[in-house]
């Protein structure tokens, strides 16, 4: 924002923008082994859905997120 002449902080300011908003990265997580492992049992148990796939995961891995399995 500096090359229109404005400082970020006046730029954000005037837009109505938080800074932090405008400076976040955001970040990919790393899913492929709860992916492997989720086609692992989606083969061995075909019937089983997303729901009782992730109570499975969560068996294995702890906290797993359902909809990060639904993404997945």
């Amino acid at each position: 924002m500096k090359s229109e002449g404005l400082s970020e902080r006046r730029s954000c300011k005037l837009i109505g923008l938080n800074r932090a908003t405008y400076r976040y990265k955001p970040t990919a997580k790393d899913d492929g082994c709860v992916r492997e492992r989720m086609r692992i049992l989606a083969v061995q148990r075909p019937r089983f859905g997303a729901p009782r796939l992730t109570v499975l995961l969560r068996q294995e891995f702890g906290a797993v997120n359902h909809k990060r399995v639904e993404r997945i």
